[in-house]
């Protein structure tokens, strides 16, 4: 499926707004469909530059579930989520309370 992303492709330069690929959900993830998205003071550190691995870690944001990889619980299309993903998961924002 096609989405969106703001990326970020270099220190001291605006977030790019793009269309990426992106995969349904693989074993224990949830996709889950992001309606507002905030950049962390840390973000902002390394968005300027000044983190030497310059890697964002924290994502905070809020949306909703759209699909869930088979055997998960409590995840269902349509419930509200707060995603806070720790850098670098295996695969980008993942939520704990689902198991």
């Amino acid at each position: 499926m096609k989405t969106r992303a703001a990326v970020a492709f270099a220190p001291k330069q605006p977030l790019e707004i793009v269309e990426l690929d992106l995969e349904g959900p693989k074993a224990g993830e949830v996709l889950v469909e992001i309606m507002a998205a905030g950049i962390c003071h840390t973000d902002a550190y390394t968005l300027d530059g000044f983190d030497s691995e310059g890697i964002c870690r924290d994502l905070p944001g809020f949306g909703q579930d759209r699909s869930a990889s088979q055997g998960l619980i409590n995840c269902e299309r349509g419930r509200p989520t707060i995603t806070l993903g720790r850098m670098p998961p295996p695969r980008g924002n993942f939520r704990r309370s689902c198991s």
